[in-house]
């Protein structure tokens, strides 16, 4: 973990080399109980929180790790499984859910992963409610579980809602040009196809995490 009086949450959530520092075991297991705590202070638990990741190997771990501290302390968690951080951000602008969770560590090397959190809203979670999380954090809470444990459901159509919701504005995806597209094995990889598939001038790499 870093310095007492170094911040942990920068400018878009925090992250390191999976298993050091920000994304140890120990600080995950103190971030997820500082979150559940927050959920339960805003009085946020009768919505789920939902998870989604990238394609880093690491993020199923994590997802693991944050799904079964939260559904421990009694909060519902969605699972969407790997999809693009917008997407994520669209979900919750559709539905309702108390906070979201993106198990990402966006450009870095693939032996990093990260956290950002999004708020009710769907946009990202503001500086001032981090900084409440983040001082949770630094607390070290204890994991303080529930008699009943939360329920846990995984969302299989969340890139479906998400690539329809895109192709609303379907003139964004006719090209009249040849181009490339490279996905850098990224979560954007399951739905290009479907986004510029009415197109027979593209050329798609690196689409296989």
């Amino acid at each position: 973990m870093k310095n007492k009086n170094s911040p942990i949450f920068g400018d878009d959530g925090f992250r390191s080399q999976f298993g050091k520092g920000l994304m140890s075991k120990r600080n995950l297991i103190f971030f997820a109980s500082s979150l559940s705590n927050y959920v339960y202070k805003k009085k946020l638990q009768k919505y789920p929180i939902i998870i989604a990741r990238d394609t880093r190997e690491s993020g199923i771990y994590i997802e693991t790790l944050l799904t079964n501290i939260f559904t421990s302390s009694g909060l519902n968690v969605v699972l969407a499984k790997v999809l693009p951080t917008p997407a994520l951000s669209k979900l919750i602008e559709l539905e309702k859910y108390s906070c979201g969770v993106m198990i990402t560590a966006s450009h870095n090397p693939a032996s990093d992963n990260g956290i950002k959190l999004f708020s009710q809203s769907g946009y990202k979670m503001p500086l001032k409610e981090e900084k409440i999380i983040e001082e949770g954090i630094r607390k070290q809470p204890k994991l303080y579980k529930k008699y009943f444990p939360g329920k846990l459901s995984i969302k299989d159509d969340s890139n479906f809602i998400y690539h329809k919701n895109l192709l609303k504005n379907q003139n964004i995806f006719k090209i009249d040009y040849s181009i490339a597209i490279d996905c850098s094995n990224g979560a954007t990889s399951h739905i290009v196809n479907k986004l510029f598939g009415n197109n027979n001038n593209y050329k798609i790499i690196h689409n296989r995490p």
